[in-house]
């Protein structure tokens, strides 16, 4: 030792001598001192002081040893200041301190090897069932052998005559893993080149087979202490007179060697190592082979897994472990615990200290942690042994899609132990690209027991990116589990051909005797290949009964392939919220499948359906975990009852008076008889516009129901709502819910319809021929109205639907009878005759009046108002004539002349119930001041008597109160009639005058 410390520093000054000469400034390496690495000190078990009270005591150690406890947590074995300084410390089995050999028990501790550049002989875990218990230390005859020995191997200081004299002198009975901080050789290159040797210093020379290796630097690696065959004899060195004494030089056969550095550390996280063992009992095949499992610098000081980290050498081997090398048996305790060994000067004394975070037999435990993604249904772990069956069953993958939903599981599995596992506390440290969500609660996940139980976690846990989570219940062998469950999404990316990375999620598990990190996987996010969408095809709701079943049906789609391969796709069910049951359906038709539903719990259930194709593979080779949209099915489980089916329809309508709904069908839903079930349908009909969400009922018993189809088990009805009934249809959005009953008692589910009247009024408007003016001569008794009807936006509709009204003066006189045109139309065209009597206008006091008409649809819905001016004209004469009459032209003579009329006149006179008396009167004919010598004259046609019309004269008269059309003129011949007498020399010229005609309507 003292040799190889020597050289090593001549080394190293000869190196920076070198330097010197060929640099000008050398910059200082920064080294974490010791003070600085107990302040990063990891958090550990609280262990008391090192006496029989407590989990560890003070074994045997050199003289002089200051063996302590820092902080309550920090074993310190070996201190700077002590060189030669050997010292042990061994778990106490008075205080159930130890390895149960019959149990899987796990060791968990930080180990720190110290600041100075030369290092330390180094440290060893030792574990050991030497009969001297608490003093076993590796002896050099009475002294305690340190040096390369550390305090467990056995020492050739003195010679040793053999391998087993020297086995005799280490740790009896133990296994030991050496963290050798000087390598103790000669240097040399081959297992034959020994001669250089030295007793004390050649533990480390060359490896014979298998590993035939030289060590060359700090490193690791494990024997049994007490068994010959972990030595090997080199040779041996003269000494004493003449040199007559020899002593032999020994090397240690190293398995499993690594080399790894293990002090002199430039920063404070790469001064602490963490060593984790795991011990695994014998099976019943071999009861005397253990399995042991070490690995040293598996995580970070922060907790996270170091192979995701950089700056220490990661270390994993697994061996059998003979408990008969130990002198044990399955099921015997095992002690284990730690030596330590400083050099001979300052420079190789070391500040060894542990930290433990698990002891074996006080808690035992293990954990993981894992992400579910719960859309794809598919996980990401690299460890199945601490996991749910369920989740055990789900395919790995290394992707997600975006958006998809997320569970972060930590879970803690409590194994054996002298202590229960009580309030632990997961602190959880969460990545990026993920985000939290929360229930109604606002709860973002739950603590998952044993027994099924759970606590919810509150959003007040999270502060920034870490959550902390009590875990409120005690672990024991029979209450083992808890599992942290964090609800997440991931996030969305920028585009399908982006991907994002979540980086691992590590918790630390803390209690006051128990100490644990886990981390999940990293994983990548990446948009989906391609979309699954699935439907219903099956009725939904649907009523059973509980010795009956139903099939759930649907269909299954991608967006960017055509075909879909029912045998690659594994369909979720979950009924009522339970955990999800995987079904396959190869027996339907690819793209569609039939979910088989049956439950003898009479209740209403909901069934999940999710479809995952886990077996997807895009056009362009990608493979990806493809899941589908959730359908939620509902399934009424009834005892014996009615089950009512139809094609629900939202119909919109304008005014039909009987409405058609869709055929609904009947049945019992254990498929009895019911062909003879006398059964009704009722309905109600509720609107918000009319009965302020009151509905009004009624029984459809009669009326608008025909049996259209029929069998034992299915009755299937046509249904119409009649809108003269009462209940009726009303304006807006009528919601009818349908049962059916038999005469046994069971009434169905309820369907319901939706039947949209439009909110469009019928438009009255005059028709062809009128105005809205109408005069009625006479007495004669109708009267016509021309009435043209349309709908608002010109909407069909059946004119027999409507009803007209008609008013007179303001008040209503009338109900008019409806159409019988049931034939659809936009416009229709009609008129409406009415009598006197029916109008109440046949007092003859009042000749004008108002007739006003509105038409009323089945809905209620009223037009505008249609009114007519009404004349009525009782008794009267009137006179049609022309406005200009002519005579024939003659020439100047000297005699007397008759002129006659060139046309017939159209001279007549029209009575209505009137007797009357028509006269005529006429002036002098003139022309530009001149005077026709003459006159007009009048010559009765029947009597030819001639009379001058200077004077009135009677032209016709009737005393009868008749109503006709009288012509005058036309009973003139040319000779009679109206007649222009010319005087002899009559100036010639063109003349003109003035007829007056008088009629009058009566005789007096």
């Amino acid at each position: 030792m003292k040799k190889l410390s020597l050289f090593f520093f001549t080394f190293i000054m000869i190196f920076l001598m070198l330097i010197g000469i060929k640099t000008t400034n050398v910059d200082a390496v920064t080294i974490t001192t010791d003070d600085q690495a107990m302040d990063a000190a990891p958090d550990g078990l609280q262990l008391g002081d090192l006496s029989s009270d407590n989990l560890f005591e003070l074994g045997s150690h050199t003289d002089g040893s200051d063996s302590s406890i820092y902080k309550g947590d920090v074993l310190r074995l070996t201190q700077v200041s002590i060189p030669n300084q050997v010292a042990s410390v061994w778990s106490n089995e008075s205080r159930e301190n130890y390895i149960d050999t019959g149990q899987k028990q796990t060791l968990s501790v930080w180990l720190y090897f110290g600041a100075n550049i030369g290092g330390s002989e180094g440290m060893a875990l030792v574990l050991q069932n030497d009969k001297n218990t608490t003093n076993a230390i590796a002896k050099d005859g009475n002294n305690i052998a340190g040096g390369e020995s550390m305090g467990v191997w056995g020492s050739d200081v003195s010679n040793k005559k053999d391998k087993s004299a020297i086995a005799a002198s280490a740790i009896q009975n133990s296994w030991a893993l050496e963290f050798d901080g000087i390598v103790n050789s000669s240097g040399n290159n081959s297992y034959e080149d020994y001669d250089n040797g030295t007793p004390g210093n050649s533990f480390d020379d060359y490896q014979p087979d298998p590993l035939n290796r030289r060590i060359s630097d700090q490193h690791m690696a494990w024997a049994y202490p007490g068994s010959p065959d972990s030595y090997n004899l080199l040779g041996n060195v003269s000494s004493g007179f003449l040199g007559m004494d020899k002593t032999n030089y020994y090397e240690l056969l190293h398995n499993d060697i690594d080399q790894v550095p293990l002090n002199f550390a430039a920063d404070a996280s790469l001064a602490w190592h963490h060593l984790i063992i795991k011990y695994t009992p014998p099976t019943d095949a071999d009861p005397d082979e253990a399995t042991l499992e070490y690995k040293f610098n598996d995580k970070s000081l922060n907790g996270y897994a170091q192979h995701l980290k950089t700056g220490q050498t990661y270390v994993d081997h697994t061996l059998n472990l003979k408990l008969s090398n130990l002198g044990l048996k399955k099921g015997d305790p095992l002690l284990y615990g730690f030596t330590a060994a400083n050099g001979s000067s300052q420079d190789n004394s070391e500040l060894n200290s542990i930290v433990f975070e698990s002891m074996p037999s006080i808690v035992d435990a293990d954990e993981n942690a894992y992400v579910v993604d719960e859309t794809n249904k598919n996980k990401i772990s690299s460890s199945n042994d601490v996991m749910t069956d369920d989740d055990k069953k789900l395919p790995d993958t290394t992707t997600v899609h975006p958006k998809d939903d997320l569970t972060f599981n930590y879970m803690i599995r409590y194994n054996s132990g002298k202590e229960d596992l009580a309030d632990p506390i997961a602190k959880i440290d969460l990545p990026d690209n993920i985000k939290l969500t929360t229930d109604t609660s606002g709860n973002i996940g739950k603590i998952v027991y044993a027994d099924g139980s759970s606590d919810p976690i509150s959003s007040g846990t999270v502060d920034g990116n870490t959550v902390t989570v009590k875990i409120n219940k005690t672990l024991t062998s029979s209450f083992n589990t808890a599992k942290v469950v964090l609800n997440a999404t991931a996030a969305d990316v920028l585009d399908d051909t982006s991907s994002l990375k979540v980086e691992a999620s590590h918790a630390k598990f803390e209690s006051n005797n128990y100490i644990a990190d886990v981390q999940t996987p990293e994983f990548s996010i990446m948009a989906p290949q391609d979309n699954l969408t699935i439907t219903k095809t099956s009725t939904d709701p649907v009523t059973i009964s509980p010795k009956g079943s139903t099939n759930l049906t649907g269909t299954m789609k991608f967006d960017n392939q055509a075909n879909v391969d029912n045998s690659d796709m594994d369909i979720y069910v979950s009924v009522d919220g339970g955990e999800s049951k995987i079904y396959k359906d190869t027996a339907s038709d690819n793209g569609k499948f039939s979910i088989p539903f049956g439950s003898s719990d009479v209740k209403q259930h909901k069934i999940t359906v999710q479809v995952v194709d886990d077996n997807y593979t895009s056009a362009s080779g990608i493979k990806d975990v493809i899941a589908s949209n959730k359908l939620t099915y509902t399934v009424n489980v009834q005892d014996l009852a009615l089950i009512a089916s139809s094609d629900s329809l939202s119909t919109t309508i304008l005014n039909q008076t009987s409405v058609p709904m869709p055929a609904i069908t009947a049945e019992y839903n254990d498929g009895s008889d019911i062909s003879g079930s006398d059964l009704s349908i009722n309905y109600t009909i509720s609107n918000p516009n009319y009965d302020s969400g009151n509905p009004e009922s009624g029984q459809a018993t009669v009326k608008g129901i025909a049996e259209s189809e029929s069998s034992e088990t299915q009755l299937s009805y046509d249904m119409l709502i009649d809108n003269s009934d009462d209940p009726g249809l009303k304006v807006g959005k009528n919601t009818i819910k349908v049962t059916v009953a038999d005469g046994a008692g069971h009434t169905s589910n309820a369907l319901t319809y939706v039947i949209d009247v439009q909110d469009k009024n019928p438009v009255l408007s005059y028709g062809d021929g009128t105005d809205g003016n109408i005069t009625q001569m006479g007495t004669d008794d109708t009267i016509d109205f021309p009435i043209k009807s349309a709908y608002e936006d010109n909407l069909s509709f059946a004119p027999s639907d409507l009803t007209y009204s008609v008013s007179v003066d303001g008040k209503k006189v009338a109900d008019l009878p409806k159409s019988s045109d049931d034939a659809s139309t936009t416009s229709y065209d009609s008129t409406i005759e009415l009598t006197q009597a029916a109008l109440g206008i046949d007092d003859q006091t009042t000749p004008t009046h108002t007739v006003t008409f509105k038409a009323t649809d089945p809905y209620g819905r009223v037009s505008n108002k249609l009114t007519y001016n009404l004349k009525m004209i009782y008794k009267s004469a009137s006179l049609t004539y022309k406005d200009d009459y002519s005579f024939g032209a003659l020439n100047q003579s000297p005699e007397e002349r008759i002129v006659k009329r060139t046309s017939d006149w159209d001279i007549a006179v029209n009575t209505i119930d009137s007797p009357y008396q028509l006269t005529a009167s006429a002036g002098d004919l003139t022309s530009d001041n001149q005077t026709l010598a003459g006159q007009l004259i009048y010559v009765n046609p029947n009597s030819s008597q001639v009379t001058s019309m200077n004077s009135p004269v009677l032209v016709s008269e009737n005393d009868n109160d008749t109503t006709n059309s009288y012509s005058i003129s036309s009973k003139w011949g040319s000779d009679a009639g109206v007649l222009l007498e010319v005087d002899p020399n009559a100036v010639a010229g063109s003349y003109s005058g003035k007829i007056k005609w008088n009629l009058t309507d009566s005789l007096d």
